[in-house]
């Protein structure tokens, strides 16, 4: 089962750079798309990826959390704070 993952950012240049990264490892489902209020902290813009967060390999300082969707669902697996 592959799970679907969004990350949020505190700028746009790091939603830029953590696409980049993605595809660098082999993500072929990464996609930048605006994401819900309800998880959106300063930019707007998100990633959407398959690949499980690996916070040595898709560190940046721009990110500030990832979550798990599952359906409407978002359930934070991991955050700057």
């Amino acid at each position: 089962m592959t799970h679907t993952y969004i990350a949020s950012f505190y700028t746009m240049l790091g939603a830029v750079e953590f696409h980049e990264c993605l595809v660098a490892l082999g993500d072929k489902t990464a996609r930048m798309l605006p994401i819900p209020r309800q998880i959106s902290v300063s930019c707007g813009t998100g990633v959407v990826f398959s690949l499980p967060f690996d916070e040595e390999k898709m560190a940046n300082p721009d990110l500030d959390s990832i979550y798990l969707r599952e359906n409407d669902s978002y359930t934070k697996l991991w955050s700057q704070d």
